[in-house]
Parts: structure tokens; C-alpha cells; sequence
């Protein structure tokens, strides 16, 4: 069954895969079969390209839908940091072909084993029974199909081994070239080898009578002829000749032959050509959903407690909304001499706030970390991290929830200088007044002022004690915002 996106990710921590050795593609190899309807379609491309598909400037993007399988308990599940680390890479590797991927919200998580470790026939029953309609589903899992990875033609999604699935990996990379229309670079070779060839592989040469690289492998003259369906290292040093006395020279740097992660690097100029012309011919309903604000760098979080201390009576991290962020990857750990930075709660979240939920001792040292993200920025450069250690002492903070809308901003947050800037941002011009108020409720500071939108204004702190403060807002057009503040001297 699915797991809401904003439960805590606890049950699976355990068998994270953040520390994880991965395997090559070349290791377990893919279990992707293209049919020969879909060669025939390269085929015909390869010989007659339509002019519009050849180049483009555009970028076009599009939506993944990504599902976590876990066991039936929960356990088992791909680490979120990994995942965004290897979707940035993604970006990277299809920049050349004018495509971004961006994440379709919610990240989805599903605890069925059969479809942890499943067979075709278990694979096809998972993705028929969760794929999101005009986006791109990735299933990541810990065992499909004996493969590091497949694309399933019939139910339109791609699997992707957890195992295989590190920041470095091409195996996603690899698999959403097949989602695309592309072959491997050796098609015709499954299976087979030099004793066994195929009748009438494709030759190495590239022009002239002999050459059929148009209508055989992988049908693009640009990719050079390759047999090695099987795992190989780079360089390949062979002289395995075809039919005419060419010596082979597969190349390793294509990502959708079977050498090692490390020696791939592209796409060709034919093969980016063909994707391109799948995705606007075959693939459109994807770019009729509204694309979300291009990747750009976000600011990081405030996080406004705890700040050296976690009270007994307030168990919660609270932080500043980043403005654009549609959701917070949060995570915290604890650290003792044993251990290092040893998980124990983590979660994506719409809120500002986060209650937790294992057990604290007094005098625990922890670290929190919070990440901003959109759905076209997962890219982990932007956490902001917190040192605090528990303690059985109570605090009068008061616990309920506030709000922490982007709209006020109190910068820098802490408080360590004795001032703070005041950002109102987009508020309409006109008379305002900010209170500042204690935890125990005391209106300690009050200031009135007339507000120009887009200008700031500055408070004096330096006769208050350190501690929680919260900000309110009210002025014009019946504007009532509230900050929290935290003062440190």
C-alpha cells in the first residue's frame, strides 16, 4: 500500500543506502527488451529524420513521478538523499539533450515485498496499479527482475535497483534513454556471442556499400557497431572483426551500452535527435503540465530553535519558510562517541515545524538539517544545519503553532548583533506597527513606521535578554503576520 509523503521515513532507516557500495549497470546488466516494432520505428527515423527533430534550442521538461517500494513492514527503502543527488546528476547528463527532469509531487512510498523483489509478473501488477497518469514513474526498488534496472514498454514506467542507484550510477540514465525509443548500442547481440553471432550484424563501417548501420543495432550511424551485450570494462581490447574484416571498436563513453558507469558520458548527436522527436511525436501529454519555475539557486532555512538547547516540554524543530520552497527535507541526527551521525528521524514536509517523535535522553548531542526544495531543484546545497544538545530543563516557550509565512522575514535569525533587519517583501506600502513579544506574552518592543513595499526596516535588541521572541505584524489592509525570533548574545 502507498505511505503518505509527510510520515516520518523511520522504519527504513535502518537499511539505508546512503553509505552503500553500488554496483556498475555493467554489473547486473538491464532487463529491457525492445520490441522489433519499436527498431523499426528507429529504423525508419535513422533514414528519413525529420528535419524539426534534428536541433533545438528549447528546453523541455519533464515530470517523474517517483515511487519508493519498501517491504510489507516499511523497511528497505531508498534514501532520499540519494535519490535527489542522482536526479541532479540526471539534469547534468541531459543537459545535451535540452531535457529536465523535475519531481511531480508527492515523492510516493509503497510496502508490498512482492513488489520490492518482484518478477515481471509482479513488476507489471506494481506499475499498473500505481503509475501517475502524462509523467515519467520511476520505481525504485531492491530487486527488479535480477537486473540493475529495466523500462516496461506495455506499462510505460521504468525500475530502477536501489543497489544500482548511487550518485554516480547511469543506470536511471541509462533506463530513461530506452523510456525515450533508444536501443542498446549492441541490439541484435542479447544473449549472444562471437561463436553465436546474429544473422547479418550490423558492420563496423559507417559509409560506403557495406555499411548498414541504419537498419541494423542500433540504427544510428553515429554510435560505432558494437557485439558486447555482455558486461566489459574500458578500454575494449579485442580484435573481434565482422563479416568484412573490421575490427569491432565499441565505444564505451554512450550510456546505453553495457560498459562501466565510469566510462559513460553521452548521448550521441542521432540518438539525442531520436528522443527528441519521440518526446514531441509520442510523448506530449507530458509537456502539457504546467512546468514548474526553472532550477534556481534557494536560500537556506533559519532554523529558529532550538538553539544551543532542547527543552524537555518543547520537542520540535522549527525553522523559517524559504520562499518558493514546496517542501523541507529534514533530518535528524545524534551523535555519541560510538557513533557519528547516526540517523534518527527523517522526513519531507510542507510545514515549518517538526515535532519528534523517538525518545530523547538529557544531555544528547544532536544535528538537524534542513533542506529546501522544488520540485525542479532536489539539489542538496542548501541545508542548513543546527547543533543542539537536550536537557531535562523546562521552558516557558509557548507551544502553540504559529505561523512562519515567507511574507516577514527577520534577517539574520538568530539575532547575534544586537539588531535585525525587518523584510516585509511584497506588502502593500502603508502604515504598520511591529510588536515584539516575549515568551511569557509581555510586549517588549513596539514600533510604528510607514512602510514602502520593497524597502526594510531595522529594530534595536540590544537591551533585551536572549531567547524566543515572536514578531507581530498588523498594518495595512488588515495585515497580521507572525515571526519567531530568536535572540543571542
Amino acid at each position: 500500500m502507498k505511505k503518505p509523503i509527510l510520515a516520518v521515513l523511520m522504519a527504513g532507516l535502518c537499511s539505508s543506502l546512503s553509505a552503500q557500495q553500488f554496483l556498475d549497470l555493467n554489473q547486473l546488466g538491464c532487463a529491457t527488451v525492445t520490441s522489433p516494432e519499436e527498431i523499426q520505428r528507429v529504423y525508419d527515423f535513422a533514414q528519413a529524420p525529420p528535419p524539426a527533430y534534428k536541433t533545438t534550442d528549447a528546453v523541455d521538461s519533464i515530470p517523474l513521478s517517483i515511487h519508493i517500494v519498501g517491504k510489507d513492514d516499511g523497511s528497505g527503502y531508498y534514501s532520499l538523499d540519494n535519490l535527489f543527488a542522482v536526479i541532479c546528476k540526471l539534469n547534468t547528463r541531459y543537459a545535451p539533450v535540452n531535457m529536465y527532469f523535475y519531481v511531480k509531487w508527492p515523492i510516493h512510498y509503497i510496502n508490498n515485498t512482492s513488489f520490492y523483489d518482484h518478477n515481471g509478473t509482479n513488476g507489471a501488477q506494481m506499475m499498473w496499479e500505481n503509475n501517475i497518469a502524462n509523467t515519467a514513474n520511476v520505481y525504485f526498488v531492491d530487486d527488479p527482475n535480477g537486473a540493475c534496472g529495466y523500462y516496461a514498454p506495455a506499462q510505460d514506467a521504468v525500475a530502477i535497483a536501489n543497489k544500482c542507484s548511487g550518485p554516480a550510477s547511469t543506470t536511471l540514465v541509462h533506463e530513461l534513454g530506452h523510456y525515450m525509443g533508444l536501443a542498446h548500442t549492441f541490439y541484435g547481440w542479447e544473449g549472444r556471442t562471437t561463436a553465436n553471432p546474429p544473422s547479418n550484424p550490423e558492420r563496423v563501417a559507417r559509409t560506403g556499400a557495406g555499411a548498414n548501420c541504419s537498419t541494423r543495432g542500433d540504427g544510428f550511424c553515429d554510435t560505432d557497431a558494437d557485439f558486447l551485450s555482455d558486461r566489459w570494462q574500458c578500454p575494449y581490447n579485442n580484435n573481434y572483426q565482422d563479416a568484412a574484416g573490421d575490427a569491432y571498436h565499441p565505444d564505451p563513453t554512450i550510456y546505453m551500452s553495457y560498459s562501466q558507469d565510469a566510462c559513460m558520458s553521452r548521448f550521441t548527436s542521432q540518438q539525442i535527435s531520436y528522443m527528441r522527436s519521440q518526446l514531441h511525436s509520442r510523448r506530449t501529454s507530458m509537456l502539457t503540465i504546467n512546468s514548474p519555475t526553472p532550477y534556481a539557486p534557494m536560500a537556506q532555512p533559519n532554523i529558529v530553535y532550538p538553539a544551543d538547547q532542547l527543552y524537555a516540554n518543547y520537542q520540535r524543530i522549527i525553522w523559517n519558510r524559504v520562499p518558493g520552497a514546496e517542501y523541507y527535507h529534514v533530518k535528524v541526527f545524534r551523535s555519541t562517541l560510538q557513533v557519528d551521525a547516526l540517523l534518527v528521524q527523517e522526513v519531507l514536509t510542507q510545514d515549518t515545524m517538526l515535532e519528534l517523535n523517538f525518545t530523547i535522553q538529557p544531555n544528547a548531542t544532536f544535528n538537524v538539517k534542513v533542506n529546501p526544495l522544488t520540485a525542479a531543484n532536489v539539489c542538496p546545497d542548501n541545508a542548513n544545519i543546527r547543533n543542539f544538545v537536550s536537557t531535562d530543563a523546562l521552558t516557558t516557550m509557548g507551544v502553540e503553532d504559529l505561523s512562519a509565512e515567507a511574507t516577514v522575514r527577520v534577517v539574520p535569525n538568530p539575532v547575534t548583533g544586537g539588531t535585525f533587519q525587518v523584510q516585509l517583501g511584497a506588502l502593500p506600502s502603508g502604515a504598520y506597527e511591529l510588536t515584539l513579544v516575549n515568551m511569557n506574552g509581555q510586549k517588549v518592543l513596539r514600533h510604528s513606521f510607514d512602510y514602502v513595499t520593497g524597502s526594510n526596516t531595522q529594530l534595536s535588541v540590544q537591551h533585551l535578554p536572549a531567547g524566543m521572541y515572536f514578531l507581530n505584524v498588523t498594518g495595512a489592509a488588515g495585515t497580521q503576520l507572525v515571526e519567531k525570533v530568536l535572540i543571542q548574545h
